[in-house]
């Protein structure tokens, strides 16, 4: 009884030691930033489905010409790198998303609301932010990034996103500025309006103290 028990302990602590060696095993074939590199490449992708899902929504809703094309540009760019970036996850065996962030959802859900200068603004505005995250996340891969092939693509796309942000930039400065000349000429409109009509109440008073 005793020696069985032994050799089913003895059994039992093989089996242990032998899933501990091919677990570290694992652990030493997995190249080191794995994780760091795993998480770049989902963002990259969640963050490239958005850039296409919303920068069509922007060449159909927009009201302002400069943001329907900076809209057709997100769509042309962010579908290629997105390509580009599919087959780099085949190649280091990391599986990507296929849908967008639960963030980029709400935004979407949330310009799906507006419309005109309101739709313009909101969507620059969030494009000037994701692009100023965008250029500090693959500056960052590009230099420190621990797989040598998804560091390279980095390295070659941080161009193209640093002047996408230069273009949000311009962008966004311009619809601002669009939206403050007609939000003035809307008011000069309305004091000319005014002016127009104290005459005539002028013109009224006079005539009932006659």
């Amino acid at each position: 009884m005793t020696k069985r028990f032994f050799v089913q302990t003895g059994s039992v602590l093989a089996s242990v030691l032998l899933m501990m060696g091919i677990a570290a095993a694992d652990d030493q074939a997995q190249p080191k930033g794995s994780s760091s590199t795993h998480h770049f490449l989902t963002e990259a992708a969640q963050g490239g489905l958005a850039e296409v899902t919303l920068g069509q929504m922007a060449a159909d809703k927009g009201e302002n010409e400069e943001v329907k094309d900076f809209g057709r540009r997100m769509v042309r760019d962010h579908g290629k790198a997105n390509d580009e970036l599919k087959n780099l996850a085949t190649t280091v065996g990391v599986p990507l998303p296929t849908e967008m962030s639960t963030e980029a959802k709400a935004l979407q859900q949330r310009l799906e609301d507006l419309s005109g200068a309101e739709f313009d603004k909101i969507y620059m505005d969030e494009m000037l932010k994701d692009h100023r995250k965008d250029v500090t996340v693959f500056e960052k891969q590009a230099e420190d990034g621990q797989n040598a092939q998804v560091k390279e693509w980095a390295k070659k796309t941080l161009p193209t996103l640093k002047e996408h942000l230069a273009l949000a930039q311009r962008t966004a400065k311009n619809v601002s500025a669009q939206n403050r000349t007609d939000l003035d000429a809307s008011g000069g409109m309305s004091a000319a309006a005014s002016d127009s009509q104290a005459p005539e109440s002028t013109g009224q008073s006079a005539g009932n103290g006659q």
